[in-house]
């Protein structure tokens, strides 16, 4: 992410700063898939827009605890509720987490990253970084076309998101949510906890 992006600790003195709307979407340390799935009146799904090997940056590199010069499986989706896209998420996955039971992390395709990795319990994750990012950033970070139609649709210039780092024994993976202004509106549904 670029460094005109804002990222600010979980627990840091900024977080007054995040508007009510979205302060219960990024503190929440639920799991988000298993959320939107809730929150879905009929059907949620994910679309892969990309995945490849690639070079984390130096911050990326850092969380990682990796040489930047390593390759990582950089994994990028849109998640859907009822044919809206109300996130966008950018994971990265060292090589030595894509062995063992976590090899099949490479061949989820269009099925939920979250889900993978919440269905072990003794998933650890870390703190959030809350993420601020322009809507001109959006093509860079997410390789999408200036004439994607998600990029056409926002009309927010300032997006909210967030950062953080899943650890399963030795193994790691980092992830980066962006919400879409249309998440704000999905029903409350039940009992679930306000947005």
């Amino acid at each position: 992410m670029k460094q005109k992006s804002q990222h600010h600790g979980h627990h840091g003195t900024l977080n007054y700063q995040i508007p009510p709307q979205w302060r219960n979407w990024l503190l929440d340390e639920r799991s988000l898939t298993l959320r939107l799935q809730q929150r879905a009146r009929e059907d949620f799904h994910v679309e892969l827009l990309g995945q490849r090997f690639s070079r984390p940056n130096a911050n990326e590199a850092r969380r990682l605890a990796l040489p930047q010069r390593q390759l990582v499986l950089m994994r990028q989706v849109c998640l859907y509720c009822d044919g809206v896209a109300v996130v966008l998420a950018h994971s990265l996955i060292p090589l030595a987490t894509l062995h063992g039971s976590l090899r099949r992390l490479k061949y989820l395709a269009n099925r939920p990253l979250g889900a993978a990795l919440f269905a072990y319990p003794q998933l650890r994750r870390s703190a959030f970084e809350i993420i601020q990012l322009s809507r001109s950033e959006l093509p860079h970070y997410f390789h999408l076309a200036p004439t994607h139609p998600l990029l056409r649709s926002l009309q927010s210039e300032q997006l909210w998101g967030r950062r953080s780092h899943f650890q399963l024994g030795d193994k790691a993976v980092l992830v980066s949510e962006i919400f879409l202004p249309s998440l704000t509106e999905l029903p409350n549904r039940g009992n679930l906890a306000a947005s």
